[in-house]
């Protein structure tokens, strides 16, 4: 669903990445087994995951959402284009005792060395600089 939504706003889609996948789903079965939505300190640290360097990652949570298009609805919030820099994804889906689902969603994208606009502000400068 994330991807048919990227796809209608012609953004890149999203690359499965089975380590985010199978955070994602020892982050939803702790969710599920505390009946929570709510987890204390850090998630990977929590599911004993080593997040690869150079990347920066996005966990969104949903709790009692029915089906993979209503969490993802939920967790995309008001604002779709605040995840279009990530490229890749990992999804897990639990359900707790009593029959709640819980998911979680991983979004990972590469690190610059230098934010974009440094970058940018950077090439302007060395244009001007050439300049006769």
């Amino acid at each position: 669903y994330l991807n048919e939504e990227r796809e209608e706003r012609e953004k890149p889609l999203l690359k499965a990445d089975t380590k985010l996948g199978k955070a994602a789903m020892a982050i939803s079965a702790a969710m599920a087994e505390k009946d929570s939505s709510k987890l204390e300190g850090d998630p990977f640290k929590m599911v004993k995951f080593e997040p690869p360097a150079g990347r920066e990652f996005r966990i969104l949570l949903s709790g009692n959402a029915p089906t993979h298009v209503e969490a993802a609805k939920s967790l995309l919030g008001d604002d779709a284009s605040e995840l279009d820099d990530f490229r890749e994804i990992g999804v897990g889906y639990s359900i707790a005792k009593n029959g709640t689902p819980y998911w979680c969603t991983i979004l990972a994208k590469q690190v610059l060395e230098k934010p974009r606009a440094v970058r940018i502000r950077e090439r302007q400068n060395k244009v001007k600089s050439e300049e006769p």
